[in-house]
């Protein structure tokens, strides 16, 4: 029963997490470099947005699977969640070609499709189980 009691509570709050990363994520992907900066990606060797793309991705849909944990597997993957967060990862970085302020880049598309396409395997091997509870009649 306590169980239960956590997970439908983790449920409630990916739903209330999820909104607040998919508009964070609209956000980032459409503001000027200039108003939210850059990343100094020199002394790393690499660039770091490469990660923040993936986990942004990766975590949107474990936390669209985890709020939404009554849908059955064949369900959560044909579902508006997945996706809307697929075409949300092609569309955010392709519509950076008629954004002046903003650059198209490929390592992005694949790192955002990376991301969902992980945070698919994770929340597909981890799934949470409710079992559904009578309603008492007290």
């Amino acid at each position: 029963m306590q169980m239960e009691h956590l997970l439908k509570n983790a449920a409630t709050v990916s739903k209330y997490l999820f909104w607040p990363v998919l508009l964070g994520i609209l956000y980032l992907s459409f503001a000027n470099n200039e108003t939210i900066g850059k990343i100094n990606t020199a002394e790393y060797g690499f660039r770091l947005d490469y990660i923040f793309h993936f986990l942004a991705y990766a975590a949107l849909v474990i936390l669209y699977r985890t709020g939404y944990p009554e849908k059955t597997t064949l369900q959560f993957l044909l579902s508006t969640g997945v996706i809307a967060t697929l075409l949300l990862a092609i569309l955010s970085e392709a519509s950076q070609f008629y954004i002046s302020w903003r650059t198209f880049n490929w390592w992005d598309l694949a790192m955002n499709a990376g991301g969902v396409a992980t945070g698919l395997i994770i929340s597909l091997l981890f799934k949470p189980k409710i079992t559904p509870t009578a309603p008492s009649n007290t």
